[in-house]
C-alpha cells in the first residue's frame, strides 16, 4: 500500500447497544494480530482539575505509540461528545480538541478501537477521523437461535427447548442470552436435571435483562 501512497487503516469505531459484541471484537482483533489488548474506560480518566483530562488522553496515545497494542477505548462518548451540546463546554471542548489532535497524529504499529453506545452524541469531527465504522445491533431471530444452540450445546434438554428459549429471550442482547442460559445450566447441574423451560424462566426472572426491541 505504501508504494501507492495509501495508508493502512488503524482506527476503528464501533457503536451499538451494550452486550452486542464490541469488546469481544476488540479482544479477537488483538488475538489475531498477536498484540496485547489495552482496555480503557474513558469515563475513568475524566478529572475534575482543569487540564488533567486532556493530559490523561495524551498519555494514553503516547503509551500506544511507544508500545504496540490494540488500544480499546470503551465509553468513548465520555470524552468525545459534541462540543455544541456539552454542559462543560469550554473544558470538554478543549478535551475534544486534544483528542482530535491525538487522532490525527496516531501512527505506529498500534490499532485504535473505540466503542460507544451513544454514537449520535459524538462530535462530527471525531467521526471523520476513523477509517472504519462498525454498527452492532441486537440479534435477530436467526442469530439468536444460532447463538442459543451453541450455548446449550450437547447439554441434555427438554424437547423443543431451544424454540422456547429463542422466543423467551427475544429482545435480549448476546451478553444477556449467554448469562441466562449459563445460569439455567448451572441450576440444572445442581438439581441433576435436564435443562427445561422452568429453569430458563427462573434464570430470566433472576437476571432481569434490559429487553430492547430488535
Amino acid at each position: 500500500m505504501k508504494e501507492h501512497d495509501v495508508s493502512i487503516p488503524n482506527k476503528m469505531v464501533m457503536f451499538g447497544p451494550p452486550g452486542t459484541g464490541k469488546t469481544l471484537t476488540a479482544s479477537h482483533l488483538a488475538e489475531r494480530l498477536d498484540l496485547p489488548l489495552v482496555l480503557v474506560r474513558l469515563d475513568a480518566i475524566i478529572h475534575s482539575h482543569l487540564g488533567e483530562t486532556g493530559s490523561n488522553v495524551r498519555k494514553l496515545f503516547e503509551y500506544a505509540r511507544m508500545n504496540p497494542c490494540v488500544l480499546f477505548l470503551d465509553e468513548f462518548d465520555a470524552i468525545g461528545r459534541t462540543r455544541e451540546s456539552n454542559d462543560e463546554v469550554k473544558e470538554m471542548a478543549r478535551v475534544v480538541n486534544t483528542l482530535l489532535q491525538c487522532l490525527d497524529e496516531f501512527d505506529g504499529d498500534s490499532i485504535l478501537v473505540a466503542a460507544t453506545n451513544l454514537e449520535t452524541q459524538l462530535d462530527p469531527a471525531i467521526w471523520r477521523r476513523f477509517d472504519t465504522k462498525m454498527t452492532y445491533g441486537m440479534p435477530d431471530d436467526a442469530s439468536r437461535r444460532l447463538y442459543i444452540s451453541k450455548l446449550v450445546g450437547s447439554f441434555e434438554q427438554e424437547t423443543r427447548l431451544e424454540d422456547y428459549i429463542c422466543e423467551r429471550l427475544t429482545g435480549c442482547s448476546y451478553a444477556d442470552i449467554e448469562q441466562i442460559v449459563l445460569k439455567a445450566k448451572r441450576k440444572a447441574i445442581i438439581a441433576s436435571s435436564v435443562l427445561h423451560k422452568q429453569l430458563i424462566s427462573d434464570a430470566y426472572d433472576e437476571y432481569r435483562p434490559r429487553v430492547l426491541e430488535c
